[in-house]
């Protein structure tokens, strides 16, 4: 991550200070990570209380395999 990068992320997440940005996901829904470039899936597991959620993440067409991450470091994907 370049420093510009890691200063956008920053200035995203000084924008969500005080809003719930995860209320709109749930079980099922499409997201992608603000952290991690290259992870994006679905949601199979989710824990509010900690801030937890497991993504299963396709590496090609039959086989996929799954991400422990932060709830709080997804965004919702319209796909």
């Amino acid at each position: 991550m370049t420093i510009k990068e890691y200063k956008e992320l920053c200035k995203k997440d000084v924008l969500k200070i005080g809003q719930d940005v995860t209320a709109n996901i749930k079980l099922g829904t499409s997201v992608k990570s603000l952290v991690h470039d290259d992870l994006e899936g679905d949601v199979v597991f989710i824990d509010r209380s900690r801030d937890y959620a497991v993504i299963k993440t396709y590496i090609n067409d039959y086989e996929f395999h799954t991400v422990e991450c932060y709830l709080s470091d997804l965004e919702k994907v319209n796909r």
